[in-house]
């Protein structure tokens, strides 16, 4: 949980002690790789540096949103790519979901975002059997498109092609 100061903070006693068992599970499996998912609003964390320092012990908007969007996933690689690593230990890895639907670009810059953080697209094709001949890149368009004409507010325009 994030607290009001930024901070991450354990919101259950026993958190701790099962992520520690969680991460135990990679000395069953050396190439397993595991990851604790953060979320809140993104004008909440206004201190990245209280947020990043922490998340390294874990392993309404603003008009300058996407620019702060993009320095906090860039902080967030530098603090990673100094941290001192065990052998065989991986950096840390951000990566960042971001809402779909015609209008998406305008409150994000993501060529910026992309040199920072990881995301499916980033990746390559990772899919294997019937999934690998599906082509998602189509039905993400649609999908969205399709999203925004049905989900969308009244005041949306609904004649999006």
């Amino acid at each position: 949980m994030i607290n009001n100061d930024s901070v991450i903070e354990m919101q259950h006693s026993e958190d701790e002690a099962l992520y520690k068992e969680l991460n135990d599970l990679k000395t069953k499996k050396l190439s397993l790789r595991t990851a604790v998912t953060i979320g809140m609003r993104f004008v909440c964390m206004a201190n990245r540096q209280k947020f990043i320092s922490p998340s390294d012990r874990l392993r309404g908007g603003h008009d300058n949103d996407p620019e702060n969007f993009v320095a906090f996933p860039r902080e967030f690689r530098e603090a990673a790519g100094v941290e001192n690593l065990k052998p065989g230990q991986g950096r840390l890895i951000l990566s960042v979901a971001l809402p779909g639907g015609p209008f998406h670009g305008q409150y994000f810059t993501i060529p910026e975002l992309a040199k920072y953080a990881i995301g499916p697209d980033k990746q390559g094709c990772q899919e294997k059997g019937a999934m690998a001949y599906f082509e998602t890149k189509e039905l993400n368009n649609n999908f969205q498109i399709a999203s925004a004409k049905t989900r969308a507010p009244d005041h949306f325009d609904r004649k999006i092609t």
